[in-house]
């Protein structure tokens, strides 16, 4: 996400952030989708950015139709984890795997 998708130094609410990253999710491949989670892994704290951004990529991974069953937990979405988006489904990506 090098993309600037936000002026610096501007706050929006989680609508508006979700809506600004819905819009730039859909241009990505599945490879670059998940490259997107995995940017967020371990995140530890939460703002309206970090809410828009979430909500944004769970919806895309909805529209594409893409089994993420291997994030849900009973809370939510686990975070914890880097991944990768194979014949439309979410793999968790072991370490080793990571830089391949």
């Amino acid at each position: 996400m090098n993309q600037q998708l936000f002026p610096n130094e501007t706050i929006y609410g989680a609508k508006e952030y979700t809506t600004r990253y819905a819009t730039y999710l859909k241009t990505l491949s599945d490879q670059e989708l998940s490259s997107a989670f995995n940017q967020k892994v371990g995140i530890r704290y939460f703002n309206f950015a970090i809410q828009g951004f979430m909500k944004a990529l769970i919806h895309e991974m909805q529209q594409r139709d893409i089994d993420f069953s291997a994030i849900k937990t009973s809370n939510g979405i686990s975070w914890a984890n880097n991944i990768r988006i194979e014949d439309q489904v979410v793999k968790i990506q072991h370490a080793a795997l990571i830089n391949n």
